[in-house]
């Protein structure tokens, strides 16, 4: 269901370029909606990730749903002083998103049979793979149809509400989940305050890369669906990369696999903005993804784990804090690239890469300090 419900955040920036051009919009205006769309997902998820903490039974998610067929009054938006009323129907839209996540990862922690880290990176997985499809899936109808081709991703909303009431679902709670074990790795268990710097880079690098970059794709004359594409590599080596390293973090270490994955997925990003105006380059998104880009399910699972706060909290922050900032992130880049232009601004993704490199080992030599303290009166 995360995969279906992340395909309408995925669908709006792919589709940003069209929009601009049947409404009238200007680069910055159709910039300010996506962010505003962000802000409003993720924020929400800040405000209801501790509500109904204690039931089991899912609420949240059948009404966020419900909002997502208002993707159908898209089309019907007269192209005249459109800004605001499409700042209205996509900011509906992002509530419902947002109201919908933070139950939907508790329904995942209820199945026991699933460890944690699997849990967070399948869950993670399928909505970043989803995000992505939504662009390619989106970008399709569009190009055939136009902007009332986005009639059809109505029937999304009726198919999870199928699966909603066929699974019964249910959702964890504080109680429900299994005690930590002591002592494996020294990263397992820091403070949630420590993490979030790190997470907040993770995802601001996914959000300005897949913000601008089909703008960008777009402006150097490259077909929407081409932008669609760029943007599905990169979510399949995110989505490969996703499992492949929640494997491996679970017997070497969430932390030191970040650390590790941040640096080495430097050079792909770095690559990718030199090359960007040969089509083949995009190619290179797919090992990006699969390394740097594919740090935020490790980092969720840390933040599931971690001291401070309750559980619901932290995935709102995890999840919904997150984001948000990173949509902060991506207006603060589309105002920078007024200035600088596009292509500069989106440099910063892979010096965010490297960021959240430097930052989760020096976050891992910290913790190790911690645990092994040196006597330096000897």
């Amino acid at each position: 269901m995360h995969f279906l419900l992340d395909t309408f955040p995925g669908s709006l920036p792919v589709i940003l370029p069209a929009l601009n051009s049947h409404f009238g919009l200007s680069v910055k205006q159709g910039v300010i909606i996506l962010s505003v769309f962000n802000i409003i997902c993720n924020g929400i998820q800040l405000l209801v990730g501790h509500l109904r903490e204690r039931q089991t039974k899912p609420l949240l998610i059948p009404i966020g749903i419900m909002m997502l067929f208002l993707i159908a009054v898209v089309p019907a938006i007269k192209t005249e002083g459109s800004f605001y009323p499409l700042m209205l129907v996509w900011s509906l839209i992002a509530l419902g998103v947002g109201l919908s996540h933070p139950e939907s990862m508790r329904s995942l922690y209820s199945i026991p049979l699933i460890p944690t880290p699997i849990a967070s990176a399948a869950f993670v997985t399928l909505g970043f793979v989803g995000f992505s499809a939504g662009g390619w899936i989106a970008s399709g109808l569009v190009s055939r149809w136009g902007i009332p081709g986005l009639w059809a991703m109505s029937v999304i909303p009726i198919i999870c509400l199928v699966l909603i009431y066929a699974s019964r679902l249910r959702l964890a709670t504080e109680d429900s989940l299994p005690a930590a074990k002591p002592g494996t790795a020294a990263s397992e268990h820091p403070s949630i305050w420590r993490i979030t710097p790190i997470v907040f880079a993770s995802a601001s690098v996914a959000s300005i890369f897949i913000g601008l970059l089909p703008t960008l794709l777009a402006e150097k004359n490259f077909a929407l669906t081409y932008g669609g594409k760029a943007v599905m590599l990169h979510g399949i080596g995110f989505g490969a990369g996703s499992m492949l390293w929640a494997v491996i973090a679970h017997k070497k270490g969430e932390l030191e696999t970040v650390a590790l994955i941040a640096f080495a997925g430097f050079p792909f990003y770095a690559a990718y903005m030199l090359l960007m105006d040969w089509s083949w380059a995009i190619i290179l998104l797919l090992p990006a993804g699969l390394l740097a880009g594919s740090t935020y399910p490790l980092l969720v699972t840390l933040c599931k784990a971690a001291r401070g706060l309750k559980l619901g909290q932290r995935m709102g922050l995890a999840v919904g804090g997150a984001w948000g900032i990173a949509s902060m992130m991506l207006l603060l880049m589309t105002f920078a690239a007024d200035f600088i232009g596009l292509r500069a601004a989106l440099w910063s993704v892979p010096l965010l890469s490297l960021a959240q490199g430097i930052m989760a080992l020096g976050l891992l030599r910290r913790l190790r300090k911690d645990v092994n303290p040196v006597n330096v009166e000897q």
